[in-house]
């Protein structure tokens, strides 16, 4: 997620390190607020002489939500330090609330645990708590909070006045309230304890498999016509074959004998006697060669006859290439069945680069506890069609800087795994490219040995003045030292306003630095370009260097951005987010779309303007995409609209741009979606219908395809035409889901303003510019639509069967949990509303209407680990957050 230019604004303002005193809050849009509570004072079950916290109330007791709340996130020994208990109080505490003790952590799980640590627990304890409850030192957080902006946007400021909690003895004065909560509790898990738990971060075993199981449909014969690969065939192979090439017939092998049950043997001849017009080649042999004359190094001629099938690549990449589009198209047929055919193919957009879905967001080099591109999840890229995957990092930890001496430290060990990433994602055809948000702010004491390059102060932090001469050396030596370091490095990219300090100008059109005030923010920003991608290319000058021209718009003015380009070093490929700024209309309110968007196809009245202007100048255009999901319902593994993804494809053809990076940090799971980009990308040819019609044969095998393109086509239509994209769209209640409590009384202001991580009960607030009202009729129109594209979909996993009904199953229920999330959120402004009229009738009504879904959302978070999980913060949202979520609605319809 890249937060608005007003929610950077306010996480500058609102982040502070621990020991140091917030700055007054200036007007620089969204505010974050934050709340204070004089008390604290209550046991766990005993009696509070103060009043508990606000949107605690469903709890016994504010310890009773700090068990709960780290039940299943924390380990147990260090949680019950934290309490001042032992382990076994501990547990007895929680069995008496209804827990059930959760399944041990393991080192990568607590690690991963660290943003819901921080949101789970921020408006409870004060932040000793949660340092203890983490294990870290105060540095240490501050550094953890220090790497990226958006961490501390969507935390603000923590609330004041908040104290240590303990856990007690029991007392029996709120033994009626800790009666009605484990009742609760145990009435809800009994209700959902058909449906088996799927441990947290199981999907990642899938998610490293690119080949399906059970492809081969049972009884499938060949087709009058068709060539069968099931008999006696083998795969020729040049002798001094490289690395992709032998990587790309393994996998392909690996797919016949896993996934259809058929061994192909190998053969290995010299160079000259593969090449495709071997007479003396025996018959029935998949021959691979080497050198199609095509303009893409993936493009390859493929020909496929009775008794010898040729693939010819470009480049061993482009052979790769071919063997996965004979894997889809055996996929579709369910045996190893072909159709003959003469063709050449080629990629329409290159690079196409893509972050990890399971990635740390922070220091991803700096660390070697969780692998963020192991070799099975590249081969699934690679079939996912990737040509390139991307990482997060600031140059000051990659390289040590022929400039300032304190820089660089730990650098030898990121780069020794950035080598290594390098190394592994060669094999499969994938070039790693970085981000970087450069030169990177500093903290007020580096300056007093560098006076000379302070620039913009913000905070405690000031700017690298980019203007000065010793910032300039700077960044060209680290970047040059960067690419001779990590030979391979396919590129970066950089953004160079909004998001973190970067420049006197990255934050403001306006600036006190006394250089850069003197000059033009286009003439600034452009030459810290310069300076970054002349460091590239003097190591590397077929390095990619990308520059993306986000929020250049906000930040410095709408005619910025052109002039801007105008200055741009000739080489540089300049890259545009490709939906941003459509304005659409929705119940007669137009807005526009300032964000990534799927229901959004592109191009935007802007990125045509870049568009031609890049082409005008002879620079790449590329185009900033998601495909599988988006913050229009971000804590899904994709929202269910491949039709709209194959139409995006085809708009960015029209539009002239040639690569894309395909994801930010929200990731990209394989999906519909990302099938049907793929389908654009290689056959421009090809028609919407039968594009889905062969990936659902895909999926779910031929009978079913009919049903499943019916279902997609009124998802998307229903999307496309429908989805009320709000003005802020990281405050309101889209990524919660299942998890975001109902509040039976109006939480205080100003604690119960919306900030990025928590709507809380700001419903008035959540919908602008539609308002409540609206909202909730757009919302509901939305679903109505959405559910008969459902029920299509429903239909599909009842006549697939075996491993091909499991995913058609899976596929339904993230399905059902994006319509799910946009009929809670219209139901809970429909609730806010009755609450402020002082209906509790229609109150109550609402809060048993969705205590049935959320019970039935429950299943499916507990059936998919990937429902709740969000790249960029690893899981919003787990089991307990939605049973959290239940017992709320409980203590509507109920009061404790």
């Amino acid at each position: 997620m890249i937060p608005s230019p007003k929610a950077v604004g306010a996480a500058l303002i609102f982040f502070v390190p621990h020991g140091i005193e917030s700055s007054k809050a200036h007007g620089i849009g969204l505010t974050l607020r934050f709340w204070s509570l004089s008390g604290l004072c209550c046991l766990i079950f005993g009696v509070s002489a103060r009043a508990e916290p606000p949107g605690v109330d469903y709890f016994p007791s504010s310890e009773c939500a700090m068990v709960f709340r780290n039940w299943d996130i924390v380990p147990h020994e260090q949680l019950a330090r934290v309490l001042h208990c032992d382990k076994h109080a501990l547990r007895s505490a929680g069995e008496r609330m209804g827990l059930k003790v959760p399944p041990e952590l393991s080192p990568s799980e607590v690690r991963r645990n660290v943003e819901i640590v921080l949101r789970r627990n921020w408006g409870l304890v004060p932040r000793s708590q949660i340092e203890a409850l983490l294990g870290y030192t105060p540095q240490a957080v501050d550094e953890f909070l220090g790497k990226e902006i958006f961490l501390r946007a969507l935390l603000a400021a923590q609330p004041a006045g908040l104290r240590e909690l303990q856990l007690p003895s029991p007392q029996p004065a709120s033994e009626r309230r800790l009666q009605w909560f484990s009742a609760h509790v145990r009435k809800h898990l009994a209700a959902v304890a058909d449906t088996p738990e799927e441990p947290r971060l199981a999907y990642l075993k899938d998610l490293c498999r690119p080949h399906a199981q059970g492809v081969r449909l049972p009884g499938a014969q060949a087709k009058p016509g068709e060539v069968n690969l099931e008999r006696g065939w083998h795969i020729l192979l040049p002798e001094r074959a490289g690395d992709v090439l032998v990587t790309a017939v393994e996998d392909f092998r690996n797919y016949c004998r896993n996934s259809q049950r058929v061994r192909l043997e190998l053969r290995q001849v010299e160079p000259h006697a593969a090449s495709v017009e071997n007479k003396e080649a025996v018959n029935e042999t998949l021959a691979l060669s080497i050198g199609a004359p095509l303009g893409q190094p993936e493009g390859y001629e493929l020909n496929i006859a009775s008794d010898r099938i040729n693939i010819r690549g470009a480049s061993e990449t482009g052979v790769f290439r071919g063997l996965i589009e004979l894997e889809r198209r055996m996929t579709e047929r369910g045996g190893l069945f072909l159709s003959p055919c003469h063709e050449t193919n080629q990629p329409s957009f290159s690079p196409r680069y893509v972050s990890s879905y399971f990635s740390l967001l922070t220091d991803v080099l700096g660390q070697d506890l969780i692998d963020p591109f192991p070799d099975a999840y590249l081969n699934e890229l690679a079939h996912q069609d990737a040509d390139g995957v991307w990482i997060y990092t600031l140059l000051q930890d990659l390289v040590p800087t022929p400039v300032f001496s304190e820089l660089g430290h730990g650098s030898a060990a990121r780069l020794e795994r950035l080598r290594s990433i390098i190394k592994h994602a060669s094999k499969y055809g994938l070039k790693v490219y970085l981000y970087f948000n450069e030169p990177r702010a500093q903290f007020l004491p580096f300056f007093e040995k560098h006076p000379e390059v302070k620039g913009q102060p913000e905070g405690n932090t000031a700017a690298l003045c980019t203007s000065t001469e010793a910032v300039q050396r700077h960044l060209r030596g680290s970047f040059e030292n960067l690419f001779r370091q990590a030979p391979g490095l396919g590129g970066v990219f950089v953004i160079t306003a909004s998001e973190n300090l970067a420049n006197c100008y990255s934050h403001s059109r306006d600036t006190s630095c006394p250089r850069c005030r003197q000059r033009k923010p286009a003439d600034v920003i452009a030459d810290s370009i310069r300076c970054m991608a002349e460091g590239v290319w003097a190591a590397d000058p077929a390095a990619r260097f990308i520059v993306w021209d986000w929020s250049w718009h906000s930040v410095l003015g709408e005619q910025a951005p052109e002039e801007i380009i105008r200055k741009l070093p000739k080489g540089v490929a300049l890259m545009a987010d490709f939906e941003r700024g459509t304005v659409i209309e929705r119940g007669g309110v137009r807005e526009p779309v300032e964000e990534y968007s799927l229901s959004v196809i592109g191009p935007s009245p802007r990125a045509v303007v870049r568009g031609r202007q890049a082409q005008r100048l002879g620079f790449d255009y590329f185009a900033k995409i998601q495909l599988s999901t988006t913050w229009e319902c971000g804590t899904v593994p994709f929202i269910p609209v491949p039709n709209l993804l194959f139409r995006k494809a085809n708009a960015m053809r029209g539009a002239g741009v040639t690569g894309a990076m395909a994801t930010w940090t929200i990731g990209s799971h394989p999906s519909p979606d990302t099938e049907a980009f793929s389908m654009a990308n290689w056959n421009p040819s090809l028609s919407e219908e039968e594009a889905l019609r062969r990936i659902a044969a895909r999926r779910y095998g031929p009978d079913a395809a009919a049903g499943a393109v019916r279902g997609w086509t009124k998802l998307s239509e229903a999307f496309t035409s429908e989805y009320p994209f709000p003005s802020d769209i990281y405050t309101a209640p889209l990524q919660h889901g299942p998890s975001l409590p109902w509040y039976r009384n109006p939480l205080p202001l100003p604690y119960g303003r919306a900030s990025l991580l928590n709507s809380k009960d700001d419903w008035q607030n959540w919908p602008h510019p539609y308002g409540p009202e609206k909202m909730s009729r757009l919302l509901n129109h939305l679903c109505d639509r959405w559910d008969d594209g459902l029920n299509d979909l429903r239909e599909v996993c009842r006549i697939t069967s075996g491993p091909r009904r499991a995913l058609a199953e899976k596929d339904f229920g993230v399905a059902w949990m994006v319509g799910y999330t946009f009929r809670a959120y219209a139901d809970a402004l429909d609730f806010y509303k009755a609450r402020e009229a002082g209906d509790t009738r229609t109150m109550q009504r609402l809060a048993k209407k969705q205590i049935a879904l959320t019970e039935e959302a429950l299943r499916r978070v507990r059936a998919d680990s990937r429902i709740g999980w969000e790249a960029e913060l690893q899981y919003f949202y787990r089991p307990m957050d939605v049973l959290e979520r239940l017992i709320s609605l409980d203590a509507i319809v109920e009061p404790p």
